[in-house]
């Protein structure tokens, strides 16, 4: 199995020579809330122009619903989130984002997202599957496989949108 398959959570080593690995990751940084923002009405990408319509705030995660959900097979000409995007999120504070793409960029030279993402210690998550989650604001529940050393774990997502769906849990 690839590491890179299905939904998974990117580390510095992806694209960082000598980058951070999964060893000693601090799961806690995936169990937190989230704001599920729905931009499923985009034609290429996420941009900055995009993301200052809503109101973002330091420590904040997103996860980005686009069309991607909806498609069953892998598209090439997916959507992802620019270096203007990651800019302007870096810039805010927030603590990472979450895409439903098996990429978190696409023909971007020197892959600046990912590296925007990197060096400030902000989370990636790929392969989310947000066809049926509304707008919003959630729990996110993420357990990774417990591999050391490698640059990228698979993850089960769970997003929770109230309490009540917390103590049904259990």
């Amino acid at each position: 199995l690839n590491l890179h398959t299905g939904t998974h959570l990117d580390f510095p080593l992806h694209m960082i020579k000598h980058g951070k690995t999964s060893t000693n990751f601090d799961i806690k940084r995936l169990i937190r809330t989230v704001k599920v923002l729905d931009l499923s009405h985009l034609e290429e990408k996420v941009t900055d122009q995009d993301l200052m319509t809503y109101d973002l705030f330091e420590n904040d995660f997103l996860l980005i619903k686009t069309r991607n959900s909806f498609e069953n097979e892998f598209n090439p000409s997916f959507i992802y989130f620019d270096q203007t995007a990651s800019e302007y999120i870096k810039n805010l504070g927030c603590q990472g984002v979450g895409i439903d793409a098996l990429g978190i960029e696409r023909q971007q030279e020197s892959y600046p997202t990912h590296h925007t993402f990197f060096n400030h210690d902000m989370l990636i998550i790929e392969g989310l599957r947000l066809k049926d989650v509304k707008e919003g604001q959630y729990l996110m529940i993420a357990l990774p496989l417990s591999i050391d050393n490698v640059e990228a774990l698979p993850l089960r997502v769970v997003l929770l949108d109230t309490y009540e769906d917390l103590k049904s849990l259990f």
